[in-house]
């Protein structure tokens, strides 16, 4: 339970970020490691995900090597820009990373990072307290999360396909179809194999959890922030996974085949228990999100 993202070696990561900076800099152009799906998702087309980004953070291999190897996963909203969740560029207490750890993929391009913009409002540790532990702190829904973040990229995507941002007037409605992907888990275990293909799934809105009529039916069984959504598949039990982190949830217009991003995969119970998760709500932010786009 809890953020989508790889969490294991957080401590030898940041060492190795701050001892070997030099050494992440001359690997960055090299060759890199596919290392790290949705659970119960299959293998995106090719062509049809070319906005997706993979984030890889350096680890040290134990022979003082620097490998490169999936974090988070992110979506590109304009040709130097990846959107992301803040806790995919936040680790506690240690605070923000370093934009020059990063390494990002579009279309198995490496590009490495200029910058990082974060949420200003985010808060670290809220998403360790959520799910059951929220509903019993809280007897109506907690504060907003902000989780969501962006990378900006140091050279511009050439030729890029890019995710729309949600136009003013877009609404969402309980049951529509969205899909999500990315290279996450297949199952909430923490041995659980990882895949060098990019996994998507389709998935329902799902009306949040009510705190006046809590298990009402057709509503998300567990509480998250006021500025998330919830979605799952019923049938499939396909559902984001732990390493989904920052990748997209959004609506895909099947006449022009263009996507509109309308949530980052946050957080959720564990995916090998449960069909359904919950991703920051991109209307909410568009418009500080173009801000940072621009900045």
């Amino acid at each position: 339970m809890g953020p989508r993202h790889w969490g294991a070696a957080k401590a030898a990561l940041l060492l190795l970020a701050a001892a070997q900076a030099a050494l992440v800099a001359a690997a960055r152009p090299g060759a890199i490691e596919v290392s790290a799906d949705i659970n119960n998702g299959a293998p995106a087309p090719a062509g049809v995900f070319d906005f997706m980004v993979r984030i890889k953070l350096p680890y040290d291999d134990g022979a003082g090597n620097v490998v490169w190897k999936h974090s988070c996963g992110g979506a590109l909203i304009s040709p130097t820009a990846v959107l992301t969740a803040a806790h995919c560029v936040v680790m506690e207490p240690e605070g923000l990373l370093p934009a020059d750890v990063f390494m990002l993929e579009n279309r198995g391009v490496p590009y490495a990072a200029s910058g990082v913009i974060v949420h200003p409002n985010y808060n670290a540790s809220a998403l360790d307290g959520w799910n059951q532990e929220l509903k019993d702190r809280f007897v109506t829904a907690p504060p907003p999360d902000y989780d969501l973040a962006v990378i900006k990229l140091a050279a511009p995507v050439p030729d890029p396909k890019l995710i729309q941002l949600p136009s003013p007037d877009l609404q969402l409605t309980v049951g529509e179809v969205v899909e999500v992907a990315g290279w996450g888990r297949t199952d909430g275990s923490e041995d659980s194999p990882a895949s060098d293909t990019l996994l998507y799934a389709q998935l329902q809105l799902v009306a949040p959890f009510d705190w006046n009529d809590q298990g009402a039916p057709g509503t998300c069984p567990m509480p998250s922030f006021p500025d998330m959504v919830c979605a799952l598949n019923a049938q499939t039990g396909a559902n984001a996974c732990a390493g989904d982190s920052g990748g997209p949830l959004f609506i895909r217009d099947y006449a022009t085949g263009n996507a509109t991003i309308v949530g980052i995969v946050s957080n959720g119970p564990s995916c090998s228990d449960v069909d359904y998760g919950f991703y920051t709500n991109v209307l909410l932010y568009a418009n500080e999100i173009q801000v940072w786009i621009a900045a």
